[in-house]
């Protein structure tokens, strides 16, 4: 690898590491533009994160710090239709006051988060107003009261905590918003505050409110100025009636001091000679008087103390036997939400009703607890008939007008007719219903880049692949036959033969050679260096004289001088015979001169081009195989890690970032888990979706995508179509497109290994088995290519959406128009229209046609 090669690999590593480290960190300042030269306002700085390391204050000259800066860090986690989210940041808060009229430059501040440093924007203030400035002095004067003395007592009156309940007289169950407040005399610089243990609230249900940040103000007690803050609420939902006692929350406080002897350069380093100190402070006891709700209670009292609305509502309609349905009740308001009971609801007897499954959509803020809670009531009828679904009352206490309130559904009249669903069918759902689905899919997935082609099926590399596998198949043919017919030349297998023979007539020479006989070894040696060229030049031994093996090595491309040494052992071995030699060591000369003249010649033979194609041939189609290798997501490891231990918020996350840089069908599933264990059915049942349509064999994805849609509101009847056209339709989209494709290519190589046996065998019989194999696969590989063009083809053009809140169907695109049928959450439609503006025409599960609004649906 080139050197610059690797200069560029490495930039390119480290600004994958940088980059995470930047982008996901947002450092903001928030002041007012203008200020008055009497008043006071606040500096913000706000990090989403609560991993900062340090915080580095901006310079501030031309202001009186009042306070500040006070540290409030947040953790906010919601639960919005189901779905969680969660949030974090850290806030610093300044309290100045202006010292003289003009515009004033706020330098940035800095914060080191993951050893790593932020800057924030610099900030303009325009102080204007009446009033005159401060002298320099008067500036330092008050700059050097801001803090006490290293080693100040921090007083009771300097620091302390108060806490206020929104009502001191309330009923049971009734929501009251208590609220902790900071209070710390100006000179004592109140850094941080945190809680040393979670309060122990007995006989009561708390909820803590996420707090943002710590609004800081500033306020007059007695003859003092005081900084103050709101730093914790909690809602709170008393259990019995009587006297209760709310204990003191202990906080600690992070005080900072001033240590006026510090050396001056230490004080430029270490925070201008500020030393930390923690102090603990606790709120107050307070009482809470109780009151017991009035007696006696009405019979159908759900527990709800607040202000509530009831809605009934039928998911599922045309009911036929054996059909699973839902009737929903929604319970709407502000009060103890969590704490209600469900309704009660009288099923007729023949009904099969089982427990309500429960959700909720509710949000604490300081007025209370307001939202709503679903339950979601699944009955199954048996038989054909009307019968009458009596009115769903409950009862709630209204703590304002003091009295208990009913509430109730309008009665529901039920019809139900004949349904095809056996009770097999109805089994094998409230199977599903009561099941889990099955666990997430760890192995590697290869990634689609988002635009790309999902499948290889039909590109380029495809069809090259198959035209290499039938040239490669010609190729191999006629090397074959060749080769057989060489086998069948007699002279061929001569020459092929020729190095073994003249290396077992070597050793034969050398024999005589050691046994002393010098006419027989020069004879040996000549007779071997004949018969070697008759053998490999297929000549006859008459015809070699010197001229004729100098023209046969010449043309064999046998170096010169290889060619000198060949003469000259012949021509010595040939006066040998008639004259012999006395000189000492001569034979052994001859010998080995011979030995290296053959081994030379031997490896003058050329290499096979064809060994060369064949290794090239199956390189390119090793190369295109990989191709199509998986290629593992970065982040689908740390995505499952976060499902595993239950943090599936983040789960979701990961997956939906990952999919940023590639698709697959195991993202897609594990992502439809994610949402599933979130209660988002709709969001699991597009994924599943998605899942299937990348790969049509995910078992996984079919059974989730099956126990998913068993607990939607929806039912519809198949439609009916003829058992062959629905087992060809089963056939062809239970694979994909690369399934099929795979499958010819298969077929191919078989058929044209038939071809090959066909061709090249001497046996009839084989030749007919061989004939009969070759045509039954290649009708096999028609048909699969078929069977891809096909898949591939409804991959393109059959468009599924998902609905994705509850949505009116119409028979036409307009609000206007007349209605079809109510569709709810969850339910799988396919497009047919998706040309009008703002409308999709839809077909639905059961064949039936209409239009729907494109903001209500999502495309799988």
């Amino acid at each position: 690898m080139r050197s610059t090669d690797k200069l560029y690999i490495l930039f390119f590593l480290f600004a994958i590491a940088l980059k995470p480290s930047f982008a996901q960190y947002h450092f903001e300042v928030e002041a007012p533009a203008t200020a008055d030269m009497n008043g006071y306002f606040h500096l913000k700085y706000t990090v989403n994160s609560t991993d900062v390391e340090k915080f580095l204050p901006p310079k501030i000259n031309d202001f009186d710090i009042l306070s500040g800066p006070s540290t409030m860090v947040s953790r906010d986690y919601r639960i919005v239709n189901g779905k969680e989210s969660s949030s974090s940041s850290t806030t610093y808060t300044f309290v100045l006051s202006p010292l003289k009229k003009g515009s004033f430059v706020i330098s940035p501040a800095s914060i080191v988060i993951n050893g790593k440093t932020i800057r924030s924007k610099s900030v303009t203030v325009e102080v204007s107003g009446m009033g005159t400035g401060r002298s320099p002095s008067q500036m330092r004067s008050r700059q050097d009261e801001q803090l006490q003395p290293l080693g100040s007592k921090v007083t009771a009156r300097d620091l302390f905590i108060t806490v206020t309940p929104s009502k001191r007289s309330i009923y049971e169950q009734e929501a009251v918003l208590l609220t902790y407040k900071v209070h710390s005399r100006i000179g004592v610089g109140l850094t941080n505050i945190g809680l040393s243990h979670k309060p122990d609230f007995k006989d009561i249900v708390s909820q803590e409110l996420p707090m943002k940040a710590i609004s800081s103000d500033v306020e007059r007690i007695g003859n003092a100025m005081y900084r103050t803050g709101v730093i914790m609420q909690y809602i709170v939902f008393p259990q019995r009636a009587g006297k209760l006692h709310i204990p003191g929350i202990t906080f600690d406080c992070s005080v900072a001091q001033h240590d006026s002897s510090i050396d001056i350069m230490d004080a430029i380093f270490n925070g201008g000679g500020n030393i930390g100190i923690t102090v603990k402070r606790s709120s107050p006891e307070i009482v809470l008087d109780v009151k017991p709700l009035p007696q006696p209670k009405p019979a159908n009292f759900s527990g709800g103390v607040g202000m509530f609305s009831i809605k009934g509502e039928l998911l599922t309609t045309n009911l036929k036997t054996n059909d699973v349905a839902t009737y929903r009740i929604t319970v709407s308001g502000k009060g103890n939400l969590k704490l209600m009971q469900a309704p009660k609801i009288q099923f007729p007897k023949d009904f099969d009703a089982y427990a309500p499954n429960t959700k909720e959509d509710l949000k604490v803020t300081a007025e209370g607890v307001s939202g709503k809670v679903v339950y979601d009531y699944t009955f199954v009828p048996h038989n054909v008939g009307k019968y009458n679904l009596p009115a769903v009352s409950i009862a709630y206490f209204d703590s304002k007008t003091e009295k208990y309130t009913s509430l109730e559904t309008s009665p529901l009249q039920l019809t139900i007719v004949q349904g095809k669903k056996t009770s097999e069918d109805l089994k094998h759902e409230l199977y599903l219903r009561n099941s889990d689905i099955r666990p997430l899919q760890t192995s590697t997935a290869k990634l689609h880049a988002p635009g790309s082609r999902i499948y290889w099926w039909g590109t380029p590399a495809y069809w090259i692949i198959n035209l290499l596998i039938f040239i490669s198949a010609l190729a191999t043919s006629f090397w074959m036959r060749k080769r057989i017919k060489e086998n069948t030349d007699e002279s061929r297998r001569r020459q092929k033969k020729a190095g073994k023979r003249v290396e077992k007539r070597m050793k034969d020479c050398k024999r005589i050679l050691s046994d002393g006989k010098d006419a027989e070894f020069y004879a040996g040696i000549s007779k071997t260096i004949l018969e070697y060229f008759a053998d490999k030049f297929s000549v006859r031994i008459s015809e070699l004289n010197k001229e004729r093996i100098i023209s046969l090595l010449e043309n064999a491309n046998v170096a010169p001088e290889v060619v000198k040494e060949c003469i000259y052992v012949w021509e010595e071995c040939e006066m040998a015979q008639f004259a012999p030699i006395e000189e000492a060591g001569k034979k052994e000369k001859i010998y080995e001169m011979a030995q290296s003249v053959i081994i030379q010649i031997e490896k003058r033979a050329v290499k096979s081009p064809r060994q060369t194609g064949v290794k090239v041939l199956s390189g390119l189609i090793l190369l295109f195989i990989l191709t199509g290798l998986p290629v593992c997501a970065q982040k689908k490891q740390q995505a499952d890690s976060a499902y595993a231990i239950g943090n599936y918020v983040e789960a979701v996350r990961i997956y939906e970032e990952s999919m940023k840089a590639g698709v697959s069908s195991e993202l897609y599933y594990n992502l439809g888990n994610a949402y599933y264990r979130l209660n988002d059915l709709p969001r699991a049942v597009l994924n599943y979706e998605r899942a299937l349509k990348l790969e049509p064999a995910n078992g996984d994805a079919s059974y989730n995508l099956e126990l998913c849609q068993s607990k939607l509101a929806d039912r519809f009847d198949k439609q009916s179509e003829m058992f062959f056209i629905t087992w060809m339709r089963h056939l062809i989209t239970g694979r994909s497109t690369d399934f099929w494709g795979n499958c010819a290519l298969g077929s191919l190589i078989v058929c044209l290994l038939g071809g090959m046996v066909y061709l090249l065998s001497q046996s009839v019989l084989v030749r007919k088995c061989a004939f009969i194999v070759a045509v039954m696969f290649l009708v096999q590989t028609i048909v699969f290519q078929i069977f891809a063009a096909c898949q591939w083809y409804m991959f393109k053009t059959d468009q599924k959406a998902v609905v994705m809140e509850t949505s009116q169907s119409y028979v036409s695109p307009s609000n206007s128009a007349k209605k079809v049928r109510v569709l709810h959450e969850g339910t799988t439609v396919r497009i047919v229209d998706e040309y009008t503006k703002n409308w999709y025409q839809i077909e639905m599960p059961d064949g039936n046609m209409g239009w729907i609004m494109k903001r209500q649906v999502e495309k799988v």
